[in-house]
């Protein structure tokens, strides 16, 4: 994510609205050829911090 989406998200109040940001990041990422890379970064910040994924990336 960049500094504009990582801002943007925390401004998001509504689990509705994250999950959507997360799913057209995911789409962004396939788009980019980098889906496989930023899943695992994803997935394991999720684990560190004990949160489950949203989408279950």
């Amino acid at each position: 994510m960049t500094k504009d989406q990582k801002k943007k998200f925390k401004k998001l109040k509504s689990e509705k609205k994250k999950l959507a940001f997360i799913a057209k990041l995911i789409d962004q990422q396939q788009a980019l050829g980098r889906h496989e890379y930023w899943r695992k970064v994803y997935l394991r910040k999720c684990a560190k911090k004990g949160v489950r994924p949203p989408l279950a990336a």
